[in-house]
């Protein structure tokens, strides 16, 4: 696959030979190949751990998707929509907020729900979990920017799940005659 083949040279330069065909590049060139080649069969094999390089999940153990639709200007009417599955024999609360693009500075809460305990759960591999749906509609910021709506188990951080929004100014009335 990634291989070099290495050549026995007395070291000694001709006037001929540029740097690249000396000993010595081609010893420079060889590692830039190797350290290629090594970043390229851990970048595969990280893939294959399911170890990915994206900005936020797409999905947890509790969150299937989240989706924001409707009129991304300032003030705007939105729709939150989360598919969710509860698969535990105990209540879950889920709690969704709008944050600043830095996700510390909280715009607004959006959502607080308790989703009741699975009857179905049982051992593990046997549960059957109860999907649902939430949809929630709320109000754009009325400062145009990019915000984050972020939902959560504030019990188990780890479950959670966003999605990026970028709200536009809202459009200027024209002026009438």
């Amino acid at each position: 696959m990634c291989s070099r083949r290495r050549s026995r040279s007395s070291g000694v330069r001709t006037g001929s030979e540029t740097e690249a065909e000396t000993p010595r590049g081609r010893r420079a060139r060889g590692r830039s190949l190797g350290a290629f080649c090594a970043s390229a069969v851990l970048t595969l094999l990280l893939a294959g751990c399911g170890i990915s390089w994206s900005a936020g999940p797409e999905q947890s153990e509790i969150f299937q998707r989240l989706s924001v639709e409707g009129d991304f200007t300032a003030g705007g009417s939105l729709t939150l929509t989360l598919h969710y599955t509860q698969p535990y024999p105990v209540f879950i609360i889920l709690q969704c907020d709008l944050l600043g693009d830095d996700r510390k500075t909280s715009a607004e809460n959006l959502l607080l729900k308790v989703l009741p305990a699975n009857p179905k759960a049982g051992p593990a591999g046997e549960v059957t979990p109860v999907s649902g749906t939430i949809e929630h509609r709320f109000s754009a910021p009325e400062r145009p920017g990019r915000y984050v709506v972020t939902c959560l188990t504030p019990q188990d951080d780890s479950n959670s799940i966003q999605r990026g929004v970028t709200i536009a100014p809202a459009p200027t009335p024209a002026a009438t005659p």
